[in-house]
């Protein structure tokens, strides 16, 4: 049974008792309209708590923190210090907001819930409410806009704080936030316009979609566990078959199960069920349930739950700041696409980088590609890898095909140099593959300067793109159809057509070909895709970055140390 809280604001500690306690859920229900004692009581009430905010960047409400220590401040200046809440509606629409936050995987207690909708209550029963409580309740009710607004513009988590690579800029829609918070509130239409706030990418909708989804199969129990045994294959009986048939019946990968559907015989029809829910988890499609298979079909629903959760919050990182056209390689999937105004026109599979070597996520920009290149072995592989294989005596050299040069750049025997000499990294030479179908970069590489040394390129190493699984890599990008790719990037049917490339790629010379523009590249890192029929695709987290997220999201909220949060706080 719920308690409505009593008719008096007796102090902020009681308030804060009943909303730590859960007395009152948001209601939709709407409360008697706001009433105020007297407008320039709380404006100055108003006033003297947004200066001690100002002076000490610290302020306490209602037992609840004031997050927002700059914008706030503003808001109520630019006011001056007028009340921002004064009708019931809007503060109903806010109320609703807040509660459908859950949606996008947010929490809404990072936006003072249930102390509102406590406040609220208490707003509406109090016959005469104090100018104290009326202006706590406006400057909370202002604080979880300015809170809800900052999420779902650019998320919860500050991406820099779990990544040191991360190097894409926060992007707010309005460069003066204080006027886009008042015409949020006196539009009239408050929760329709939030919703407008919420990144409009197809790929967010269709994360909220799987959420919700996967929230339904954990109320109604979530799906069987597969137990462990010998691995089940096609025309197998099994006592386990009967779950299986269950089991992928509820994430839709094949046809409900009927009440007199329990064979345990693993007919064809199952048999395609399980390629299916093996293609939507990036696992080999050969109809079995080996060991990963199993994995993935005991996978609990709240675990992916979680994973959507994340992806959710990447998904407020980066769908903002993705220009018309971009090159966009997922490390997760082990895929890439060019995109242009949202259509995919071109992509392809890749190899990123091995667990010891991670593809680092970042944003950089592509202004030129490099046909027939040369490879200089990099500091890392030189030092770690070939500089100790040649001093155990390896001919690592020779396999790989490497001359050795002088700094300067005059070739030297490596057969006169005494490699064990070099193995603290102090190696004084540059070792290098020359041009050909041999060389490590393969027959092309695609150069956006960073810091990490990393771009995309060509391999001889062709068979790796049919394992599901490719983290092959020293953190480079190896691209399966690279000659496609640089058609479509060059974009000139004339200088550069298929067969011109191909021209330039027999004649075994090295070749810089500068963009007609310049192409943002950004590698990021997703463990969930949409296939083109909307079915969710699940990919391992292969560099186990998901749990970070996660924990980050589950703390209390605070605004970030970076300039957007600085002027959004």
């Amino acid at each position: 049974m719920q308690h409505r809280p009593s008719r008096a604001y007796r102090s902020h500690r009681h308030s804060c008792m009943i909303a730590a306690a859960g007395i009152l859920l948001f209601s939709l229900s709407a409360p008697r309209s706001v009433g105020f004692p007297s407008q320039a009581a709380i404006r100055d009430i108003i006033a003297n708590r947004v200066e001690r905010l100002l002076v000490h960047k610290d302020l306490i409400v209602a037992g609840a923190h004031v997050a927002s220590v700059n914008l706030l401040p503003d808001l109520y200046m630019r006011r001056d210090y007028k009340p921002l809440w004064t009708e019931t509606r809007v503060i109903n629409d806010l109320s609703q907001a807040i509660t459908a936050s859950e949606l996008d995987g947010l929490n809404p207690s990072d936006y003072h819930y249930p102390l509102l909708d406590t406040m609220r209550w208490m707003m509406a029963e109090a016959p005469n409410p104090s100018p104290e409580f009326c202006a706590d309740f406006d400057l909370l009710l202002t604080d979880a806009l300015v809170r809800l607004v900052y999420h779902v513009h650019v998320g919860k988590v500050d991406p820099a704080e779990l990544d040191p690579h991360w190097n894409l800029a926060e992007k707010l829609d309005d460069d003066d936030p204080v006027s886009h918070l008042q015409a949020l509130v006196s539009s009239g239409r408050l929760y329709h316009v939030l919703e407008q706030e919420r990144p409009r990418h197809p790929y967010y909708r269709q994360l909220k979609r799987m959420l919700a989804e996967h929230k339904q199969i954990a109320g109604n129990g979530g799906w069987p566990s597969i137990p462990s045994g010998s691995p089940l294959k096609p025309g197998m009986s099994d006592p386990r078959i009967p779950l299986v048939r269950k089991r992928l019946a509820i994430t839709g990968d094949s046809a409900p199960t009927l009440p007199s559907d329990t064979g345990m015989f693993f007919d064809q029809t199952l048999e395609e069920a399980v390629k299916r829910f093996q293609d939507r988890h990036a696992a080999e499609e050969d109809g079995k349930i080996g060991k990963k298979t199993l994995r993935l079909m005991n996978t609990p629903v709240q675990a992916r739950i979680d994973q959507i959760l994340v992806e959710l919050e990447r998904a407020r990182w980066v769908l903002r700041q993705l220009p018309d056209t971009v090159l966009y390689v997922n490390i997760a999937s082990f895929r890439a696409a060019v995109l242009y105004k949202g259509d995919t026109v071109w992509h392809g599979r890749v190899q990123v980088g091995r667990p010891a070597r991670e593809t680092p996520v970042f944003r950089g920009v592509m202004r030129y590609l490099v046909l027939n290149p040369t490879w200089t072995v990099p500091p890392t592989i030189l030092a770690e890898d070939v500089v100790p294989a040649a001093a155990r005596g390896e001919p690592v050299l020779q396999r790989k095909k490497l001359k050795v040069y002088t700094l300067s750049g005059e070739e030297v025997d490596a057969a006169a140099i005494n490699w064990a000499a070099y193995t603290d990294r102090s190696v004084p030479y540059l070792l290098r593959a020359q041009p050909g179908p041999g060389n490590p970069l393969g027959r092309v590489k695609f150069m956006f300067p960073n810091e990490h040394d990393i771009y995309l390129h060509d391999t001889p190493t062709r068979s790796l793109f049919d394992r599901p699984t490719r983290t092959f890599s020293s953190g480079c990008i190896r691209v399966e159809k690279p000659l496609e790719l640089v058609e479509v990037l060059l974009n000139d049917s004339v200088r550069w057509s298929m067969q011109a490339i191909r021209r330039v790629i027999e004649s075994a010379e090295e070749t810089t070909v500068f963009l007609p523009r310049p192409v943002p590249v950004f590698l990021m890192y997703h463990t969930i895709g949409v296939a083109p029929d909307g079915r969710a695709l699940f990919f391992d987290d292969v560099y186990d970055r998901n749990q970070a997220v996660l924990k980050a999201l589950r703390k209390p909220f605070r605004f970030r140390s970076q300039s957007v949060a600085r002027t959004y706080s």
